[in-house]
């Protein structure tokens, strides 16, 4: 034994520059976990995660070397996540990631790109330079070390993995959370089951209730009620709402708020029978399209919104239950990178669609609305503000073309028994310094949506709801249900969700809006 301590330390005094720098690159490639600990524990768990690194440089170099390429960029990425949007939820981050296109992805950084991002940008280069550093100059021939640190990092992984507060430590919690991202594709899969197993039946409906042959829902994005002219914002932003809404037949909902803030959530809970407390019941529900399908409408779904994945998203689930469904999927075009189109690119899928005067038909569109980089949602130079000088005016300038595209679509369907809504998936914060949705902890601005009723016949149902709103808080995860009701499909009564808890990121994260503060 003695003998055996004896080499040990010669060892190490001969391979003392390797096992600093080995020190010193653990230590490194955790920096960005060390800049944003929020507890104690997560301090601990870092530092001993330090430990494990360096334990496994004793033995093998290329599997240290792997190991602390993946936590120098994983950790930076963290890092940026978290000084922009707050620590949040980390599955709920990736998800992100997963179910976006490369354009949305290109575009996230061409818009909150800043000088902090720099930084990580050379510290994530000087990491690659360490670690080529490492595997070129430093080497080092032992036996002793690798034994003894073979038994430490064993006696440590089993440490960790029989504490459960470290196993949910970053950066252990680093693969879970990825398993936990890609869960989406395992739900849809379990939805495309349910669906395809529904014997759709057609439904009668009394006679005099259903007022409408067209009913029309136009979804728009990232919608902060507060720079809507109708709704009071001091910048005339909605010129067509502000007028239309004076007719006694239409109404303007003051009170609602989104279910959501983030659209891969709120639409599903939106137009199905999921709610905020129960989101797994988007699994096994049809959504409001497929209703009105049952009740005799043709159904269509025209959206200016790039499918989330190639192929598969909660929203395209949604939307492939429409007969007639068409995507604008420009992102797939030219390696990913093709350029957006405006949303007035819809009026020409209603043009081939074509209004049949006499078939019952509910149209469905999603728009891109007021998404980030603002400025490629309208058309250079047009807006209420033809040269913008910020942020807030560009957003502005999404609002104004959004109500003009709002003129144009109502205008297709004049002469028509028609229900027309305006509504949007979540709301965002809108400010020269911080833009976007998605924060954590949340602000009541990505929450604030418009819901807004156009009624060609006077609708009772539309009065009782527009009182009621006046009076309470509207939750959008009944929004299927309004729609019903004002339609006169399915519903005899209203169903309608007066609950404050919302979405935030994920749906195991749930908060009360009335909590929330609003930005700034």
């Amino acid at each position: 034994m003695k003998n055996y301590g004896h080499r040990f330390l010669h060892e190490i005094t001969k391979n003392k520059k390797y096992f600093v720098f080995s020190l010193f690159l653990s230590t490194y490639v955790f920096g960005a976990q060390i800049i944003i600990y929020d507890s104690k524990q997560q301090l601990l768990s870092t530092l001993i995660s330090i430990f494990v690194l360096f334990l496994f440089s004793k033995l093998n170099k290329l599997a240290f070397a792997s190991i602390s390429l993946f936590v120098l960029v994983f950790t930076s990425v963290v890092l940026h996540i978290t000084l922009h949007w707050g620590a949040g939820n980390l599955p709920a981050r990736m998800q992100a990631v997963l179910l976006s296109p490369a354009y949305e992805i290109e575009g996230y950084i061409r818009s909150y790109f800043n000088g902090f991002d720099i930084a990580i940008i050379l510290y994530i280069f000087l990491g690659l330079f360490f670690l080529y550093l490492y595997l070129s100059k430093y080497k080092a021939t032992y036996h002793a070390v690798k034994h003894s640190s073979l038994l430490l990092l064993t006696i440590a992984i089993v440490i960790v993995s029989k504490t459960n507060y470290l196993q949910a430590m970053a950066p252990y919690s680093y693969i879970p959370d990825l398993i936990e991202a890609s869960a989406w594709k395992v739900v849809l899969t379990e939805r495309e089951a349910y669906l395809a197993s529904l014997n759709y039946k057609q439904n009668s409906i009394k006679e005099g209730v259903l007022k409408y042959d067209k009913v029309v829902v136009v979804m728009g994005e990232s919608v902060n009620k507060h720079h809507m002219g109708v709704y009071g914002y001091k910048v005339p932003t909605t010129p067509f709402l502000t007028r239309l809404v004076k007719n006694e037949n239409n109404a303007v909902f003051n009170n609602v708020i989104s279910p959501s803030n983030q659209t891969r959530y709120a639409i599903p809970v939106s137009l199905t029978g999921a709610t905020v407390k129960s989101f797994d019941d988007f699994v096994r529900s049809k959504s409001v399209i497929s209703i009105f399908k049952e009740y005799g409408y043709k159904t269509y779904w025209l959206s200016n919104q790039y499918m989330a994945g190639m192929h598969d998203s909660y929203v395209s689930s949604i939307a492939n239950e429409a007969d007639v469904t068409r995507t604008s999927n420009f992102v797939y075009e030219a390696g990913g990178r093709a350029d957006s189109s405006f949303d007035m690119i819809l009026l020409d899928y209603l043009e081939d669609a074509g209004i049949d005067g006499t078939e019952r038909e509910l149209y469905f569109f999603h728009l891109l609305g007021s998404h980030f980089q603002y400025t490629r949602r309208y058309p250079e130079g047009s807006g209420v503000y033809p040269n913008p000088a910020n942020t807030v005016e560009e957003y502005d300038n999404t609002v104004h073309y959004t109500d003009t595209l709002l003129g144009e679509i109502y205008n297709k369907f004049k002469g028509k028994k028609t229900l027309f809504v305006y509504i949007a998936d979540h709301a965002e914060v809108v400010d020269i310094d911080k833009r976007g949705h998605g924060f954590s902890p949340p602000f009541k601005d990505e929450f604030d949506i418009p819901l807004i009723v156009l009624s060609s016949e006077y609708n009772e149902r539309l009065v009782e709801m527009k009182k009621a709103n006046d009076k309470e808080l509207f939750n959008a995860e009944s929004f299927s249900e309004l729609l019903q009701y004002l339609a006169g499909v399915a519903s005899d009564r209203a169903t309608i969700s007066n609950r404050s808890q919302v979405i935030s990121l994920e749906p195991n994260n749930v908060v009360d809006y009335d909590s929330l503060a609003t930005y700034p």
